[in-house]
């Protein structure tokens, strides 16, 4: 597999496409901030529930997310992230933002990091799924 990734606009950006978890997981933790920024197709009514959001909680980074379905169970603005209307001048002002205040970066990091360990880890898991098999016996 081929580490995928191609900067468009910026030094600053840069746009990831298919790649190993491994080599995912690496640009992570060299990021400042993760972005996951979506839109609802018409013909895909579904929510959504991306995977990478748990990954990006996990590694501890600020992130931007689009307001969209199930995201905003994972999100919560201001705390552990933000959500954004999708705008580039909501995008670029929370990226200012974090970039002007670091001690806010820092500290919406750690929020992300704490709910991922705390709701989203095996640990986590394990015990809903054992305290919900205790409920049914």
């Amino acid at each position: 597999t081929h580490y995928y990734y191609r900067p468009y606009a910026s030094k600053n950006i840069v746009y990831l496409r298919s790649m190993p978890y491994d080599q995912f997981t690496s640009l992570i933790n060299q990021s400042d901030v993760c972005l996951a920024l979506y839109y609802q197709p018409k013909h895909f009514p579904f929510y959504f529930y991306p995977m990478k959001l748990i990954d990006y909680l996990s590694a501890g980074k600020p992130i931007i997310a689009t307001k969209l379905g199930s995201i905003n169970t994972l999100i919560d603005n201001n705390v552990n992230g933000f959500v954004s209307d999708n705008t580039i001048s909501n995008i670029t002002q929370t990226i200012l933002r974090l970039k002007r205040n670091r001690k806010l970066a820092k500290t919406i990091a750690r929020n992300g990091r704490a709910y991922a360990i705390t709701n989203l880890s095996d640990a986590h898991a394990r015990l809903k799924y054992q305290t919900l098999l205790q409920s049914h016996l």
